[in-house]
């Protein structure tokens, strides 16, 4: 799994690359990003 590769904005899915410690700021990208496909009707 790459959890030290950086998104495209600079976020890492983990801070400190702990699994229980999640960055809040890469997973509402990610929401937006499956919120944005749905409103499209894709399925992600």
């Amino acid at each position: 799994m790459a959890l030290h590769v950086l998104t495209f904005y600079g976020y890492l899915p983990f801070n400190n690359s702990d699994p229980t410690n999640p960055n809040e700021a890469y997973f509402e990208l990610v929401d937006w990003t499956v919120d944005l496909a749905a409103s499209y009707g894709i399925l992600v």
